[in-house]
């Protein structure tokens, strides 16, 4: 997990909700899934306790995400 410091700069797409071809690492792990098939592919935001916290995820294939889901911390979005 990172904290905004950690993402802001990144030139992959932040997601508002995880979508269901998306996997986090710990959730790759769990269902015994190749890592090296996948990529990474941006991070999901996550508010715990007050704070926002980004997690990576990870697809296999560069998947079409609705814009309207999508931010970047960055100046230049993809």
């Amino acid at each position: 997990m990172y904290l905004a410091h950690g993402v802001i700069g990144t030139d992959k797409p932040i997601l508002r909700e995880k979508e269901k071809d998306h996997f986090t690492w710990e959730e790759l792990l769990h269902l015994e899934e190749r890592i090296e098939d996948y990529v990474h592919y941006g991070f999901v935001q996550k508010v715990m306790q007050q704070q926002v916290f980004f997690l990576p995820i990870y697809a296999k294939e560069p998947i079409k995400t609705d814009p309207s889901k999508v931010y970047y911390l960055s100046s230049r979005p993809k």
